[in-house]
């Protein structure tokens, strides 16, 4: 009886601590990022993927990612870009062989700035592979780190002059409009698209736009979530 009550007294004193995330290895020392209001930007159809607290996240330092098997030790890029094309990172990770979150470092000497922009003005994307890669492949979506899994995930798009843009998942014959980005300069975006959860393991999506009723070349992604 003695010992059990000691064990219950050393559990209160020392609680059960959750494991940290691994902080995933920067490769492209030193981080690197760009602040040109007359850059003339040309980009790709997906900006970003990620949870409403990524965008707070980067200038917190906070930017986490979930690590499932398959993407367990591989190599990421991220890129943050600006709806007006002003403000852009693009820097390469090599993610931690553990299959859990993961801590993205985002060293941005440019906190002023991002603070600077409102909702929707600054798109996240974590995709795999390195940040010459311009093809649309797999992305983990970026949030924030601790964030709830269930989160609402946004998709922000470059039209390319498509008057609309719809979202589906699964086999692809569901669409969703996306919303288009009506305020601000809008360089790098112009649409933003909503999924309200993503599991942890790869999703299917696929991005279809037209312009004035004639279908432009569909773009197809997978997307990992932030947990379990």
């Amino acid at each position: 009886m003695r010992i059990l009550i000691i064990f219950c007294l050393f559990l209160l004193c020392n609680p059960i601590q959750a494991a940290e995330p691994v902080t995933a290895e920067l490769l492209s020392e030193p981080f690197r990022e760009s602040y040109q209001p007359e850059v003339k930007v040309s980009g790709n159809v997906i900006v970003g993927v990620m949870s409403g607290a990524a965008q707070a996240a980067l200038r917190e330092d906070r930017l986490g990612v979930h690590v499932d098997s398959a993407m367990a030790g591989t190599e990421v890029c991220v890129r943050a870009t600006s709806n007006d094309g002003i403000y852009q990172s693009r820097n390469h990770y090599r993610l931690p062989a553990a299959t859990d979150q993961a801590h993205l470092p985002y060293a941005s000497g440019m906190g002023d700035v991002l603070g600077g922009f409102g909702p929707r003005g600054l798109a996240v994307a974590v995709a795999s592979g390195d940040c010459e890669t311009t093809a649309a492949g797999t992305f983990l979506v970026a949030g924030a780190l601790d964030e709830d899994a269930d989160t609402p995930v946004t998709i922000f798009v470059n039209g390319f002059g498509a008057t609309d843009v719809f979202v589906a998942t699964g086999d692809g014959t569901d669409l969703e409009p996306c919303e288009y980005i009506d305020e601000g300069r809008r360089t790098t975006y112009d649409f933003y698209c909503t999924l309200a959860s993503v599991p942890a393991g790869p999703r299917s999506v696929t991005i279809v736009r037209e312009r004035f009723g004639r279908e432009q070349p569909e773009i197809s992604l997978k997307l990992i979530g932030l947990g379990e």
